[in-house]
């Protein structure tokens, strides 16, 4: 197995500057192209779906190498948008125009809302049935407020994306403990985890208990830490300190939005291209 991925490893690196994937070339089942649109915002295209979470824009350009979105470069896709809160930082209302890019869009909330149309709030803690994309979800009010955190399955893919299910405690509150425990129970394996990281109350250190609790019960193929938007260089520092605690994950740290990563299950590794650039880098998976 190591020399298989040895070799999968050095074939990848040794491609110098493929040009990247786009968003009309629909990877193969088990696969997932997965572009940082900023701060908590994730592009996902999956073999049948276009997958958004929790996207700030700009939403006019549509330029992906920038993290960019717009109804032109959405048209023709199976789009469906979650949204987890109503925070700023993670809604912009401009967003729900995305739905009239395309016939088969969709819209999924974590919490309920007013005056949001035809969106879909799956019940809490089950499954539900989203244009063909299966969704579970759990709620919480850990700022005060309804909140969702989600499961998908697409494409042969399972992804996690906490929103703002997260915690600064050590050891986490039960809360917090339950509610992962639950998710790591349906997942059934876990393939991208996106965690916010909110570092720690006391000391430099940006992996913080809760992650780690996240991580362990999840063992998500790939993390991706996200919720730093303009301080990216968080996202490396959570790679190393999760590298250090060998935990059970692969942790891959976008550096500017637009940065592009090629998920493939079935071959041991991960390939990304840095925002406007043709490189692309090699990383292992966990064996």
């Amino acid at each position: 197995m190591r020399r298989l991925m040895l070799i999968c490893t050095l074939a990848c690196c040794a491609l110098g500057v493929a040009e990247s994937p786009s968003l009309e070339d629909p990877p193969n089942q088990g696969e997932a192209l997965v572009w940082y649109l900023g701060h908590a915002g994730w592009l996902v295209r999956t073999s049948q779906h276009c997958l958004i979470f929790d996207a700030l824009g700009p939403f006019e350009e549509g330029d992906l190498n920038r993290g960019a979105l717009s109804p032109e470069l959405l048209a023709g896709q199976n789009v469906v948008l979650f949204i987890s809160h109503a925070h700023d930082d993670h809604l912009d209302p401009r967003i729900l125009g995305l739905r009239d890019a395309t016939n088969t869009s969709a819209v999924v909330l974590g919490w309920h809302p007013a005056g949001v149309g035809d969106a879909v709030v799956p019940a809490d803690g089950r499954w539900t049935d989203v244009s063909g994309a299966q969704v579970f979800t759990l709620h919480h009010e850990f700022d005060v407020m309804p909140e969702g955190f989600f499961l998908v399955r697409s494409g042969g893919v399972t992804i996690f994306h906490s929103g703002d299910h997260g915690t600064t405690k050590d050891p986490p509150e039960e809360e917090f403990r339950v509610n992962i425990d639950r998710m790591a129970s349906e997942a059934g394996g876990v393939d991208i985890a996106f965690i916010s990281s909110f570092g720690t109350r006391d000391g430099p250190a940006t992996l913080n208990a809760g992650d780690v609790y996240t991580i362990r019960a999840l063992e998500p193929r790939i993390t991706m830490p996200m919720h730093c938007g303009g301080c990216e260089e968080r996202y490396a520092a959570f790679a190393h300190e999760a590298s250090a605690l060998k935990l059970p994950t692969t942790v891959e740290a976008a550096d500017a939005p637009g940065w592009l990563f090629h998920y493939h299950a079935r071959v041991p590794g991960i390939t990304s291209w840095g925002p406007r650039s043709q490189l692309h880098f090699c990383s292992k998976l966990q064996p």
